[in-house]
């Protein structure tokens, strides 16, 4: 194992919890990566104080086991099922709640990090769909650009693909 690199990591580590930022477990059962600007942990989530709305943690599939994304019906599985921060009522963001969230700077607060300590630049699932049901709307947080997917799709000589992403919950 190369013990510079561990250092190294220990020490960002050390420094990122000297500055609030809540790492690991933590992060995975609720409350704010950062508490701050109109942002609070409370309700079992990361509440935006100007819109009342509880944000559960950003997730990429780690439910403390592998690290996998979401298609888009996992997605909707994972929120309506999900505890975290002891509640219920969890459910995928519509579009315009993301845009809302990020624009009132989600990615510092509801984001996660990746293996590095960096904050994860990826794009969340929204419950929302057009009008064919084939094509849903992932929304980035680092830059609140949104960008349509094909939910799934046929393979050439069978089987199918899905489109496949992380997702944040709201209630």
């Amino acid at each position: 194992m190369n013990v510079l690199w561990l250092k190294k990591s220990a020490a960002l580590l050390a420094l990122m919890c000297g500055l609030g930022f809540k790492v690991g477990a933590a992060r995975l059962t609720g409350g704010c990566l950062v508490d701050g600007d109109g942002w609070v942990s409370a309700d079992g989530g990361c509440k935006d104080t100007a819109t009342g709305r509880v944000w559960g943690s950003s997730a990429n599939g780690q439910s403390g086991s592998g690290n996998w994304i979401f298609t888009y019906d996992s997605a909707k599985n994972f929120c309506s099922s999900s505890t975290e921060g002891g509640v219920t009522g969890w459910r995928v963001p519509t579009l315009a709640e993301l845009k809302v969230a990020q624009s009132h700077g989600a990615f510092n607060h509801i984001n996660q990090l990746d293996f590095t300590g960096q904050l994860w630049d990826s794009h969340r699932w929204s419950i929302d769909l057009d009008k064919s049901k084939q094509y849903g709307y992932w929304l980035r947080f680092s830059d609140g650009n949104s960008i349509k997917v094909l939910i799934k799709a046929k393979q050439p000589g069978g089987g199918t693909a899905y489109s496949m992403t992380d997702v944040v919950c709201v209630r």
